[in-house]
């Protein structure tokens, strides 16, 4: 065999090598993605590690302010602007849902978030705010001791529309969810997109809850419906008062 021959063969065989070594890399990497992909969305937590901090008949105050608007450009044409706050409104702890022995993410919401906890004990709100802050509320009261766990559960940010949300991958009606846990708080969001054509409604829901009590410290709620006759907007905030 030539010198030159030699030659080739001594520095074909690093690259074969160093391919090889490349590829497997690569293929660590992917396969590292696609169990932590796995992991978040098999992410399980276990009723050991979770507890409810508060306990039924707890009373809390919180300070509420509503604002929106409603218009309307077919028949008789309107536009309305309404809002209303209260300094003082009490919320009472009503039934606690049992936590389940173990739960993923949709166990979980399904579960623990959705449930209504509260009942409002001011008499002053009018009624239909007082159900809307019964049921936003109620989903930021979280159990405790597993705040790690539910910041893996998550995604930590909500999808966004670019377009329309069919468009962009996204269902209506399915119910979004994000959370990240820092300091001591966790934030939670959720949203859900309804078809109103040719445009589309939204509700979003967002909350800081304290790692220590599972109670919400601020939390809001938004429902956006724009149309081709009418719309509405909605904004609900809340904040746990000292």
């Amino acid at each position: 065999m030539s010198p030159d021959s030699l030659l080739s063969k001594a520095v074909a065989r690093p690259r074969r090598t160093a391919l090889v070594v490349l590829v497997l890399a690569m293929l660590g990497i992917s396969v590292t993605g696609i169990a932590l992909l796995w992991s978040q969305q098999q992410a399980i937590i276990t009723c050991n590690d979770l507890a409810w901090a508060v306990d039924q008949g707890d009373e809390l105050s919180f300070s509420v302010d509503v604002a929106g608007s409603e218009s309307s450009w077919f028949g008789e044409h309107y536009s309305t602007e309404f809002n209303w706050s209260s300094g003082n409104v009490t919320m009472r702890i009503a039934e606690l849902p049992v936590l389940p022995a173990s739960a993923d993410r949709s166990i979980f919401v399904s579960e623990v978030v959705l449930p209504i906890k509260l009942q409002c004990l001011s008499v002053e709100v009018p009624q239909n705010y007082s159900t809307l802050l019964v049921g936003v509320l109620s989903r930021f009261f979280l159990p405790v001791g597993c705040w790690d766990e539910l910041d893996l559960m998550f995604e930590d940010d909500l999808p966004s529309v670019s377009h329309y949300p069919e468009a962009d991958g996204l269902e209506y009606g399915t119910l979004y969810c994000a959370g990240q846990f820092a300091n001591d708080i966790f934030e939670f969001s959720q949203r859900r997109y309804e078809s109103r054509f040719p445009n589309w409604s939204t509700e979003t829901w967002t909350g800081s809850t304290s790692a220590e009590t599972g109670i919400p410290i601020a939390a809001t709620y938004s429902d956006s419906n724009p149309g081709c006759t009418g719309s509405s907007y909605l904004t609900m905030w809340i904040t746990l008062n000292p």
